[in-house]
């Protein structure tokens, strides 16, 4: 787990504005995220889904608004399963 989100408590982390942000910190997406802590993960939900050809997998930050707090994620991909709106999981 990321050490600056250890004391943020869980029901913070729920269903927050966040932002998806590249390599420099240029945001890439604008959204809502869930982290689920204890497994090391989170969950992305893009602001306009109609723009997925826009949303790299490549982003390698979070920024949780609320807390103006940026953390380094991986492993950005877009969830194939039909029945779930369309989302993004990532890892820490």
């Amino acid at each position: 787990m990321i050490k600056d989100l250890e004391t943020v408590p869980e029901s913070e982390l729920r269903d927050f504005a966040a932002t998806l942000l590249d390599q420099d910190n240029q945001p890439l997406s604008i959204g809502v995220a869930t982290v689920l802590k204890a497994e090391d993960r989170g969950l992305f939900w893009p602001r306009s889904p109609e723009l997925l050809d826009t949303i790299p997998t490549s982003a390698t930050f979070l920024r949780i608004e609320h807390r103006s707090l940026v953390v380094p994620i991986t492993g950005v991909r877009r969830c194939t399963a039909e029945m779930q709106s369309i989302h993004f999981h990532f890892y820490f």
